[in-house]
């Protein structure tokens, strides 16, 4: 197990280097391209970089994945319980329930 998290480390590091020289690019274009008289600032490789925050706990909501079946043409499953979820697992759980009644067709 220790040598998969050694593993999992390594990459989640090599994938940050891609991040960060794609930012660079990115920071790059951006400011040759810039406005000085709209946007004072350069631009840093950083404002092109998904942050860690902005990927934890990006679970759509209920109501998102209501309208999500609906859309992909599913019935409106659980059209009241938007306001009786308490965590993540109970939204995990419709998650579920939603893919295997589309695998069923229902």
């Amino acid at each position: 197990m220790a040598q998969f998290d050694a593993l999992i480390k390594r990459y989640n590091e090599a994938q940050k280097k891609i991040d960060s020289r794609t930012g660079l690019i990115c920071a790059v274009i951006a400011n040759v391209n810039r406005d000085p008289k709209k946007k004072r600032g350069a631009y840093k490789p950083s404002d092109f970089m998904p942050s860690e925050k902005s990927q934890k706990g990006s679970l759509p909501t209920v109501e998102e994945m209501r309208l999500i079946n609906i859309a992909a043409g599913g019935d409106d499953v659980f059209p009241d319980l938007s306001h009786k979820i308490r965590s993540q697992e109970e939204l995990k759980a419709i998650v579920q329930k939603i893919e295997r009644d589309a695998l069923n067709g229902k």
